[in-house]
């Protein structure tokens, strides 16, 4: 899976501004051009997958026009500084893009990221708040949304995921959406699972979504879904405002909602076929 292939727990990893550490202090200094420079020729590095840690604008320029070639994934952690994401469609090789804190407004065009499959966009409040351009990236499979970790960060629509080429993920995760309308279904049949947490929608939209589009997945596009990760005793009923609830204790419960659920998918369904069976 991709999150093995491009994760950046080893050392040789991860590429931050070291010698430039506050004394007695964790904070590192800004990933700078010489800064990337050192580090480099310092200390070997993988030459696939890299985490540019506090990286500065110049940096990130630099970083692409000199080393960027060989990289198949990049995590941009801490990238506050950054103010300007298009020197990455210069990276035709780009696999994978993990984007963290940025304060970016916009995305680039990714026409020429011809194998970028999977964007990471992680508490990036203005990336999330009106998501574009993504329809760019001719290869692109895997998008996620994360939002804050204390707060959810809002997101106008989804509309800025209608005609992706390729898509067969959407994870939205800590996201407030102001507008819930699902007409950007219609537009990437492509999409195989499509990931999102329990109150983001309500049971009858979760309902009509598996009705319209019973080839999707995902963990709350169902009755209930697991409350807590790993947990097999705590589930969460989908829908907004649905509870939590302990099993085995309250599986009579449960079972009404998912007997509920089921009836309204296939009222649903009949509501959905019945406009062409009134044509024929």
């Amino acid at each position: 899976m991709w999150r093995d292939d491009y994760n950046c727990e080893q050392a040789d990893r991860q590429l931050a501004a070291y010698r430039g550490r506050k004394k007695n202090s964790g904070e590192l200094a800004p990933l700078t051009p010489d800064e990337i420079d050192f580090e480099m020729e310092a200390y070997p590095r993988s030459k696939h997958v890299i985490d540019l840690n506090n990286i500065t604008q110049a940096g990130l320029e630099h970083f692409v026009r000199e080393y960027g070639s060989t990289y198949r994934g990049i995590h941009l952690s801490w990238a506050s500084r950054v103010k300007d994401l298009s020197p990455l469609g210069d990276l035709p090789a780009l696999e994978f893009l993990a984007i963290a804190d940025c304060r970016c407004e916009r995305l680039w065009n990714m026409s020429e990221n011809k194998q970028l499959r999977v964007l990471v966009i992680d508490s990036c409040k203005k990336l999330t708040e009106t998501p574009t351009l993504l329809d760019t990236a001719p290869a692109l499979e895997t998008v996620w949304y994360l939002g804050g970790a204390e707060s959810c960060h809002p997101m106008t629509s989804l509309q800025g995921f209608s005609h992706l080429p390729a898509i067969k993920e959407i994870r939205l995760q800590d996201i407030r959406l102001k507008d819930r309308c699902l007409d950007f279904l219609d537009t990437i049949p492509t999409l195989e699972t499509f990931d999102f947490e329990a109150s983001m929608f309500t049971l009858n939209e979760i309902a009509w979504m598996k009705a319209k589009y019973p080839q999707l997945g995902g963990e709350f596009l169902r009755a209930y879904g697991p409350a807590y990760p790993g947990s097999n005793s705590w589930v969460r009923v989908s829908g907004s405002r649905k509870p939590e609830l302990q099993l085995p204790e309250e599986q009579q419960r449960l079972d009404k909602y998912v007997r509920a659920f089921d009836e309204m998918v296939k009222q649903y369904r009949q509501e959905i076929a019945q406009p062409c069976e009134d044509y024929l």
